[in-house]
């Protein structure tokens, strides 16, 4: 399946770069996995199960993006699930704020900055599938 003949746009293309960084990070999690390590030490066992997850559902999410993107439809959807995401896992360093380091600190805020770019992403994503959507159509549907 050939993704560049499908991807149309800036968004698109941005899109395809994030997705194809976060299925290669997925895969290096999956074949070296470093759990959650980064944040706080923990039992190598754990830690290399939990990077095994956290690289298995970054490999579906990029995988999911560039299929979507090929197919040229779904993408948005793809997206908004790759920033629900990264915004659960800022919203589960940031729950223990108070007892991070300042270097784990800065981790949780540049994953929030990657949702917040992601989102934009999405967003333009979605507007550019806004043609192809039938108004009436989907009135008639709501009312």
């Amino acid at each position: 399946m050939g993704v560049s003949g499908a991807i149309s746009g800036p968004a698109g293309r941005v899109a395809a770069v994030l997705a194809a960084g976060r299925l290669a990070a997925g895969v290096v999690s999956l074949v070296a996995p470093r759990g959650g390590g980064w944040l706080r030490p923990i039992a190598a066992r754990e830690a290399s199960a939990l990077g095994r997850g956290l690289g298995a559902r970054d490999v579906l999410l990029g995988a999911g993006v560039l299929r979507a993107l090929a197919a040229g439809r779904g993408g948005a959807e793809w997206a908004w699930l790759v920033v629900a995401s990264d915004l659960a896992d800022g919203a589960g360093g940031a729950t223990e704020w108070r007892r991070l380091t300042a270097a784990e600190r800065t981790w949780v805020g540049a994953v929030f900055a990657l949702a917040a770019c992601e989102m934009a992403v999405a967003v333009a994503l979605a507007a550019t599938n806004v043609d192809n959507v039938d108004v009436e159509k989907a009135w008639d549907a709501l009312t």
